[in-house]
């Protein structure tokens, strides 16, 4: 079967090239699957946050009439900063903030500690609910870091709402980033072969080329 000079020169043929667009095919396959499945739990996450926001912004409507809520009201004077934003902010403009930070944050955290290693050392060896725990932690609290610059919340309040995004987030991205991303070992593994096949390929091509050139002047 004639073959394309540019796959002779890599020293790559047939079953190889049909080998790496297969490999290629199931990648493709994986990342539309995974990122489906992030996609629809990201929207379920989005609509539950909505939802308890909703849920909230009915008790504070109704938590002032009660007499331990005018209580509150007169002594206090005003509502804290997250009744206000449940009050007066469009839901899905908060629930954005608090589910979009979790979401890109897990994804990073996830994907930089299996490159490194360390999902190895301080994911693995735990149980599901202590390492969901041990990871939410900081991704909650980058999240609350992060959404204070849009919302009007402070730090703490804007962590605590985080909180439940982050729980519920994290460990879908782990599990994302086992099924896709490579950790730093594989990486050079791969570039290892990769040049070895394409030190191949080039001294087949030289070996050709030096084949042809005998044949020719042969024929001269």
């Amino acid at each position: 079967m004639t073959q394309h000079p540019f796959v002779n020169r890599l020293g790559i043929g047939y079953q190889e090239c049909r080998r790496l667009l297969s490999r290629l095919s199931t990648l493709m396959s994986s990342i539309w699957d995974e990122g489906l499945r992030l996609a629809l739990w990201w929207g379920l996450i989005m609509a539950s946050t909505i939802c308890i926001l909703e849920l909230c912004r009915w008790f504070w409507l109704i938590y002032p009439e009660t007499v331990i809520g005018k209580k509150y009201v007169s002594g206090a004077g005003d509502f804290p900063d997250f009744a206000h934003v449940v009050l007066h902010e469009p839901h899905w403009h908060t629930a954005l903030f608090l589910v979009t930070g979790p979401f890109a944050a897990s994804l990073i955290l996830a994907w930089g500690s299996r490159f490194c290693y360390l999902k190895r050392l301080f994911y693995n060896p735990f149980g599901s609910i202590l390492r969901t725990f041990i990871w939410a932690t900081p991704v909650a609290v980058w999240t609350g870091y992060y959404v204070t610059a849009y919302l009007d919340l402070t730090f703490e309040a804007a962590t605590v709402c985080a909180a439940g995004p982050s729980l519920a987030l994290t460990p879908n991205a782990f599990r994302t980033a086992d099924r896709l991303c490579p950790e730093l070992g594989d990486c050079i593994r791969w570039l290892r072969r990769g040049l070895r096949q394409l030190r191949r390929g080039t001294d087949r091509s030289k070996r050709s080329n030096e084949e042809r050139l005998s044949g020719e002047h042969a024929h001269f």
